[in-house]
């Protein structure tokens, strides 16, 4: 039987028996402001917390920003298990953490496999943040190639993955595209105040389409509270 990866996220980790499978790639969508960003950091820090590498793909953003924004949910974030995989990233200056900084796709893709044949076969995580801006002002096609290899890569890795896209940004086409590519779906989404998730999708048959509700708490980060409906 496959081995399941915890998200780190006790009910959820429940509701999906014991977690997802390992080396598998999971797409997490939904609008801004719905939590995406901090359900996949939540997934990389539980990694990390239990000795894994964390390997995190980010577009356009500082990573001493973004470890400062981790442990502002009170996590210990490990930079030495950190590995930050930039693409056009704003990193002023070498970081022991930074693995490297690309300006394009096809560079990024081969740091991605440099990286991944470095740790042979050790166990680790991957999150792609911000998913919605590698397609600007880059044509579609190079980005769904890019992630098929990436994800080809990954999964011989057994790398468990987890990337976020803004579905509001995009046509639903560009939107079933990717989802076909990864292994399962989760969506999110607010109704007001609330927080609400569903898994849509898991090639382990664990889904349950039923929205359930979560918050996004300072000291906590994610956690899953109760049915929606």
């Amino acid at each position: 039987m496959r081995q399941k990866v915890s998200l780190g996220i006790g009910k959820l980790d429940e509701l999906l028996g014991g977690g997802i499978p390992a080396g598998s790639v999971i797409l997490v969508t939904g609008p801004a402001g719905s939590g995406k960003t901090t359900f996949l950091r939540a997934f990389l820090n539980s990694g990390m917390k239990q000795g894994e590498t964390g390997i995190y793909i980010m577009s356009q953003r500082n990573p001493d920003y973004v470890i400062e924004d981790m442990r502002l949910f009170n996590w210990e974030v490990d930079t030495t298990k950190l590995k930050f995989l930039a693409f056009d990233g704003i990193v002023p200056e070498p970081k022991p953490y930074v693995y490297g900084n690309y300006n394009s796709l096809t560079d990024l893709a081969g740091g991605l496999r440099k990286l991944s044949s470095e740790l042979g076969g050790k166990p680790a995580r991957c999150i792609m943040d911000n998913l919605s801006s590698f397609f600007i002002p880059r044509d579609e096609s190079h980005v769904f190639q890019f992630l098929q290899l990436a994800f080809r890569m990954l999964r011989s890795a057994n790398i468990t993955t987890m990337l976020q896209l803004q579905s509001d940004a995009h046509d639903p086409k560009t939107v079933a595209i990717i989802e076909s590519l990864c292994d399962g779906t989760i969506e999110l989404k607010r109704e007001g105040d609330e927080r609400l998730l569903r898994v849509l999708k898991l090639d382990s048959g664990q889904t349950n389409p039923h929205w359930t509700k979560f918050e996004i708490g300072e000291k906590a980060g994610i956690r899953v509270l109760e049915f929606y409906r």
